[in-house]
């Protein structure tokens, strides 16, 4: 069983998302705990909201109350319903969240049936409930529930992978907020990012693209957030959503901190970084041109994502590791991994490719030796002093050369008189 921890300070934008769910249905309510039912037997987003408000009232020095657990059973799982809201309680219970208000959602839209459970982190006495190490902690609950129950134990270790659900954004749909809040949520929940540009290449993937706006009108500055929908050709299409009208988790302010996370984290975990220098190293070693290489890294788990000017020129690259589930422009990993150092190497490789090969240089036919039509060893010996040069002749004269000079042997020289050198006189002293 895979979880996944969210949390933040509006309560009513994770509500939506699951009320979304039941009234397509693709959802329902298995569980309430501490949350009165509505007399229709209807899901009400403002009796849960102020269940889960009397708690959150007892300290509002808590910035983000609102915790929001996913838990994705095998599909090899075949669990009733019965057996989902034990293991929800069972897992709420370990967690510190026993007594708490909290909701269990089940989705069923895709074929692997999950659950999603919401609730608080203030108890009844206004004390905040220990939320460190949270996703760690909520991985060794389900390690330990899977033990229990005999479940399937993932085979990536817990670690949730790409998520079924998630499909490009489609403009024309009616339902565009909500498939906003999926996208941008889940991304955020699954990978780390340190910049606006690393989370706009996962968000490409996807159909979106988010903006930070800056300008004056009439000598009032303003600011503002969005986020743009993308066609096929990668060209923004209709009009902009604002972040504030889908919540505070999707603004700019909640992206900051997702930054200051993800850089937090490598620091602790600095292997994640060399893990993707080595796969990247391996791929380039074994590959002869660009599309060899991104096959290659794309076996390994890592999506490499290179961005080029009109010219063809690379001025960008942006790895996604989808083992790690970490996102690194390649300048962060070094400059040996960044924009320059792949256009060079392509170029390279491409003009070596393009290149004829020279010729083989073949070895010259040897000299064939004349034929005098010697008859005995002297006139052999009269011949070889005729017409070559004798060797101790070469050596001697090479023993008895003196250098001399090189401006001293020039023709111009000869042109001129040569000063003698004057004597100095030695002066005696008196």
């Amino acid at each position: 069983m895979v979880p996944k921890v969210n949390s933040g300070a509006n309560v009513y934008g994770v509500l939506q998302y699951n009320r979304i769910k039941v009234e397509a249905g693709e959802g329902r309510i298995l569980y309430m705990q501490g949350i009165p039912e509505c007399s229709d037997g209807r899901f009400s987003i403002e009796e849960c909201a102020e269940a889960f408000g009397y708690y959150t009232a007892l300290n509002p020095r808590v910035r983000k109350p609102v915790v929001h657990f996913s838990l994705n059973p095998s599909p090899e799982d075949r669990l009733s319903e019965a057996q989902l809201t034990r293991l929800a309680a069972e897992f709420m219970e370990r967690m510190g969240y026993g007594r708490q208000p909290y909701v269990v959602f089940l989705h069923e839209d895709i074929a692997r049936r999950h659950m999603h459970v919401v609730s608080v982190r203030v108890d009844e006495q206004g004390r905040k409930i220990d939320h460190n190490n949270e996703l760690r902690r909520a991985m060794a609950v389900c390690r330990e529930l899977e033990h229990e129950y005999g479940l399937h134990v993932p085979e990536d270790g817990g670690v949730q992978t790409e998520p079924e659900e998630l499909h490009r954004v489609d403009y024309l749909r009616s339902d565009l907020k909500h498939q906003l809040r999926n996208v941008v949520m889940t991304l955020k929940q699954q990978y780390g990012f340190q910049s606006l540009a690393e989370f706009n290449t996962l968000l490409e993937r996807y159909g979106l693209a988010a903006e930070e706006i800056r300008g004056d009108v009439q000598g009032r500055p303003y600011w503002g957030f969005v986020y743009h929908v993308l066609d096929d050709d990668g060209q923004r299409t209709g009009a902009a959503v604002k972040a504030s009208r889908l919540g505070d988790f999707f603004g700019w302010k909640a992206l900051e901190e997702k930054f200051d996370a993800s850089k937090q984290r490598l620091r602790q975990h600095p292997e994640t970084l060399d893990r993707t220098r080595r796969e990247i190293d391996r791929a380039r070693s074994g590959s002869r041109n660009r599309k060899e290489f991104t096959a290659e890294l794309r076996k390994n788990g890592i999506d490499a994502v290179f961005r080029e000017n009109d010219a063809g020129r690379i001025y960008g690259v942006t790895f996604i590791d989808r083992t790690t589930h970490q996102v690194f422009n390649g300048s962060r990993l070094g400059k040996e991994y960044a924009a320059d150092a792949f256009e060079a190497w392509f170029n390279g490789r491409e003009q070596e490719s393009s290149t004829p090969i020279q010729e083989e240089l073949r070895p010259l036919a040897p000299l064939e030796p004349p034929q005098p039509g010697l008859s005995s060893v002297e006139e052999f010996e009269e011949y070889i002093e005729t017409h070559y040069v004798s060797m101790p002749d070469v050596i001697g004269e090479l023993m008895e050369y003196k250098p001399e000079k090189e401006w001293e042997t020039a023709p111009e020289y000869r042109l001129f008189p040569r000063r003698k050198k004057r004597r100095r006189k030695i002066r005696k002293r008196i």
